[in-house]
């Protein structure tokens, strides 16, 4: 038996192993969501993507100030196998500075706390004229929003 040391070396290792519990290792991640551009103009549209999220479960995304209680949801994706999703969206008309958006899967839960995550998107002042440009006495149209 002592010809071989490194032998029992593995076995002692091996023992311990399957004797010893293994402590679990929490592998949770957050879910993200994000903006890609993460500012813009009102009516621009934009992608919304988000990872961690449950597979293959409605990802809600509500606008500011509007919640599961008081509407209806601004954009819904559906997570895909690796609780990844993306999708592109239309900037609502809102005020100009940094919004805050809500997203959340289990959005009205039976007595459990609601557990969402935000995304800010800024958005940016946007004034436009029509035509954009003219001799000086044309009337000349503007728009804007933010």
């Amino acid at each position: 038996m002592h010809d071989r040391p490194w032998l029992s070396a593995c076995g002692v290792v091996v023992l311990a192993w399957l004797v010893l519990p293994l402590a679990p290792v929490d592998t949770a991640v957050d879910p993200t969501v994000t903006f890609d551009p993460p500012s813009g103009v009102a009516g621009q549209e934009v992608t919304l993507s988000g990872s961690g999220w449950e597979p293959f479960e409605d990802v809600n995304v509500y606008g500011p100030g509007v919640t599961a209680e008081t509407g209806e949801p601004w954009r819904q994706a559906e997570a895909d196998g690796s609780g990844e999703f993306r999708v592109t969206a239309t900037i609502p008309t809102l005020p100009a500075g940094r919004q805050s958006f809500f997203a959340c899967q289990v959005c009205v839960g039976s007595g459990d706390p609601i557990t969402g995550y935000s995304a800010t998107f800024d958005v940016l002042r946007d004034l436009r004229f029509d035509p954009t440009e003219a001799p000086p006495g044309t009337d000349v149209g503007v728009t804007g929003s933010g």
